[in-house]
């Protein structure tokens, strides 16, 4: 399995070893969000922020990725509150000032 993109796995393949087959996990799943390479600090920055944001919201989010995301979270922190304080050691000052800032209603 080759975790790339299509488009990477088409410009750039990979030596495979006789016998072995090649299979591109196109880890992007043909979304179209990254159609080149960047080419400077600031498209690099760019391309994530967007990738992200399609990751989540996109037509092309994909549940099953988010799912998974979310099982792992509750299977090793028992919550996500427990995984922004213990996994990613957010105190609860910062917490609140997040859930302040970024949640509505």
């Amino acid at each position: 399995m080759d975790p790339v993109t299509a488009s990477e796995s088409a410009s750039a393949p990979d030596r495979v070893p006789a016998g072995a087959a090649h299979v591109v996990a196109d880890v992007l799943a043909g979304a179209g969000t990254f159609t080149t390479m960047p080419k400077s600090p600031a498209e690099a920055e760019a391309m994530m922020v967007e990738g992200n944001r399609s990751m989540v919201s996109g037509a092309t989010a994909r549940t099953a990725y988010l799912d998974a995301g979310f099982d792992e979270v509750e299977e090793e922190y028992g919550s996500f509150r427990a995984y922004l304080r213990d996994g990613l050691g957010i105190d609860n000052h910062a917490l609140k000032e997040l859930e302040r800032d970024l949640l509505v209603g």
